[in-house]
């Protein structure tokens, strides 16, 4: 069957705000199966700069399992957990001139910091940007990741390793 191209911008609208609505923390197998379905129809297309990063994360790693652990290591390794932010109301806090809570996968590289949101965007960039299905279930104030590696869902969550 061959793939479709989607924008980056509506593949992860799709996967990681609409479908993990009803994924969240109970094992809902039908919208998991869903979610692969699309998987294996729509091809993302990521930054060099991503994909390159994972690449070179999961360099000589042959199994999904194996690259999802090293993935998960390098980002809790190499990102640190931005108390300031999360502990300031909206996200401000006026006493640090760069004082906002960095979130996106780019933000994230770029300053090394953030809070759970920010792990869960950078985890699923590489692992989506190496062809690993992942979503992000969200619930009381917090989000993670879920990905389906040599045909199981295991779970992530980068921020509660980080430094």
């Amino acid at each position: 069957m061959k793939k479709k191209i989607l924008s980056l911008a509506l593949a992860l609208v799709m996967i990681t705000v609409v479908l993990p609505v009803a994924v969240a923390a109970d094992d809902n197998t039908e919208m998991k199966s869903k979610i692969l379905e699309i998987f294996a129809t729509v091809e993302l297309q990521y930054d060099e700069e991503i994909t390159s990063l994972a690449k070179s994360i999961t360099e000589s790693i042959s199994s999904d399992y194996e690259k999802a652990k090293a993935i998960y290591a390098w980002v809790a390794d190499n990102v640190w957990y931005d108390y300031d932010c999360r502990d300031a109301p909206s996200g401000h806090n006026p006493h640090r001139l760069d004082a906002c809570c960095y979130t996106t996968t780019f933000e994230v590289l770029e300053h090394k910091r953030t809070v759970c949101e920010g792990y869960t965007n950078l985890t699923t960039s590489l692992l989506h940007s190496i062809g690993i299905p992942t979503v992000q279930p969200a619930g009381h104030g917090h989000t993670w990741n879920e990905a389906y590696v040599d045909g199981r869902w295991i779970i992530m969550d980068t921020s509660h390793s980080s430094n």
